[in-house]
């Protein structure tokens, strides 16, 4: 009787473990809406376009001239982007993700990462900074740009975006 009821309170203690797992629910960020500026310059917005605090520029799809802007007043044209410049300017950078053929993320104090393929920025992305990193802003139709900006003030610099994109992500090339 004894081994009887031992038997069942393993079992009971068993079955009471056995459940269905729990559901896990993983999320992502929402994708932000975009004002797209000379074809490969994305600004990104998280309020429904009307602040905007990251610029995501794709050299290869630019139709226009676009400057990097550093702390010390330098420009470098973005598609010339390379740890080669950035050492000229004494910009302090780190590398990340380095296949040793070329590609590989730069990120500069947390205002700028660059992707690079074959050894050209393939992408680079701008970030609101204050108070964390170095201020790095951008020239386009020769304004100087930094994020965060309103939209308002960003079309009377440079004028109404070619076009608008909600819930997307800027292309990667």
């Amino acid at each position: 009787m004894r081994t009887l009821l031992a038997v069942a309170g393993v079992a009971a203690v068993l079955l009471l473990g056995c459940h269905p797992p729990d559901v896990v629910y993983q999320t992502a960020p929402a994708a932000p809406d975009l004002a797209v500026y000379g074809g490969g310059i994305f600004f990104c917005s998280r309020d429904g376009l009307r602040t905007f605090d990251r610029v995501a520029i794709v050299p290869g799809r630019l139709r226009e001239e676009v400057l990097i802007i550093f702390p010390d007043g330098e420009r470098c044209d973005v598609t010339r982007l390379s740890p080669s410049v950035l050492d000229e300017r004494d910009v302090q950078y780190s590398i990340m993700n380095d296949d040793g053929k070329g590609t590989f993320w730069l990120r500069v104090s947390g205002a700028m990462g660059v992707s690079f393929r074959s050894d050209k920025a393939a992408w680079v992305s701008l970030y609101d900074t204050y108070p964390r990193g170095v201020p790095i802003s951008l020239e386009y139709k020769g304004k100087t740009i930094a994020v965060p900006i309103e939209r308002s003030e960003l079309e009377k610099l440079i004028g109404k975006p070619d076009e608008t994109l909600l819930d997307t992500m800027p292309p990667d090339e």
